[in-house]
């Protein structure tokens, strides 16, 4: 990079400011990722107890959702 620039070439080593893989840890302490994490665990429940009422509520009406598929059928079997 240095030679497209038209720079001279530093002596130094480039610095990395992570080098040793901080990144996960720095991340795991940041207030977004950790607000971001509540974010995350609050829409899981949420969506599993809209999930688990849904189950009971099919659950419960079960013995009554035959009949519309076999409605279904049948409309459709007198059209021919």
């Amino acid at each position: 990079m240095c030679k497209f620039l038209e720079a001279p070439v530093p002596y130094q080593p480039f610095p990395h400011k992570n080098k040793g893989g901080r990144l996960l840890e720095e991340m795991q302490n940041h207030p977004l990722a950790v607000g971001y994490g509540i974010e995350m665990l609050a829409s899981l429940f949420v969506y599993s107890v809209v999930a688990a009422y849904g189950c009971y509520k099919v659950a419960g009406h079960w013995e009554h959702m035959w009949r519309f598929p076999v409605s279904i059928l049948k409309f459709v079997k007198s059209l021919f």
